[in-house]
């Protein structure tokens, strides 16, 4: 499986940090600097630390804070015990901060260690070269945090794009399957009901042949508003493809699932979606059953709405 763009960062950071230092780490050792050494060493270690849990293990929120904490850390310090010498390694390890962190975590973070700094740096510098530290490093932060959070929300917007059906707003079949892998790991570990409801839209052709495909369009449209406005806000709506939808209907026993399952085919067959023109669907319904993988489930859901449509149409069938 392909690593997420967040592993990835946090492993070329840590190794890479690791990398940088350790260069530094050597000629500490060689000038018997020892505890410029010994900080050195401590960084290098808790960043290889980090880089093998992320690798191994896939998991990145506490590496992140624990890798910002290192690094901060560590840059204060050295500062301590180097004064501003080295003031400039401050300016990209903030910058840093906000690859790994969340803006307002990476702003705090960053904010609490530049009053540090500061307070570090204080009456061992001119004042023009004091005030010039504490502006630039105020002008980092604030320049990072809004750049930011302008990409985070861009990343956000991409994201949702690529997980709705662009024509009703209802997930996308790449969304369910993300969902179904999280849903199934939960109902492995809670025993909780849970189940899929296909809905398929009764002679969908005919309705593209006699009114257009605008107007098939705008059916699909409404249909989806339809079913959201009757599920529950734990439930959600997928488009499979063409007139294909997905009720995933989360802890719900049988009765429930059966009275949701004719409630939604009675409110599609009551509502006027096309003047002069019932539309009907006809409905799959599984329960999620102990042990039983995704493709498995959707299989048995398929096979129901198969035979709700080869026995009549506009009724609901539920799988074995």
């Amino acid at each position: 499986m392909l690593r997420t763009v967040k592993e990835f960062i946090l492993m070329v950071m840590s190794l890479g940090g690791a990398i940088a230092i350790s260069p530094f780490a050597i000629i500490r050792f060689m000038q018997q600097n020892w505890i410029m050494a010994l900080v050195d060493i401590l960084m290098i270690a808790g960043m290889v630390i980090i880089f093998a849990y992320v690798y191994l293990t896939r998991r990145t929120h506490y590496p992140s804070i624990i890798l910002a904490l290192t690094a901060l850390s560590g840059l204060s310090v050295v500062t301590f015990l180097k004064g501003a010498e080295v003031i400039y390694w401050a300016y990209p390890t903030m910058i840093g901060l906000y690859f790994i962190l969340s803006p307002h975590l990476a702003v705090l973070f960053g904010s609490v260690t530049a009053i540090v700094l500061v307070l570090i740096l204080m009456g061992t510098l001119e004042l023009p070269h004091f005030i010039a530290i504490l502006l630039t490093l105020a002008v980092n932060n604030i320049f990072a945090y809004i750049f930011s959070r302008g990409m985070n929300r861009h990343s956000q917007q991409l994201t949702e794009l690529t997980r709705l059906d662009p024509l009703t707003n209802a997930g996308n079949r790449r969304s369910l399957d993300e969902k179904l892998r999280e849903v199934t790991q939960l109902l492995e570990r809670s025993h909780h009901d849970a189940a899929l409801i296909f809905i398929d839209i009764d002679h969908f052709k005919t309705i593209n042949d006699t009114y257009g495909h605008a107007m098939g369009d705008d059916v699909l449209i409404k249909l989806v508003a339809s079913l959201k406005n009757r599920i529950r806000k734990s439930d959600y709506v997928y488009r499979m493809g063409g007139e294909e939808f997905v009720v995933l209907a989360m802890c719900s026993t049988e009765n429930a699932v059966r009275q949701l399952a004719e409630d939604l085919r009675r409110l599609v067959e009551h509502e006027e979606y096309i003047e002069g023109h019932k539309v009907t669907t006809s409905l799959g319904v599984a329960m999620y059953q102990l042990n039983d993988p995704v493709g498995h489930w959707l299989e048995r859901a398929d096979n129901a709405l198969y035979e709700a449509k080869r026995t009549g149409r506009n009724k609901v069938c539920f799988a074995n």
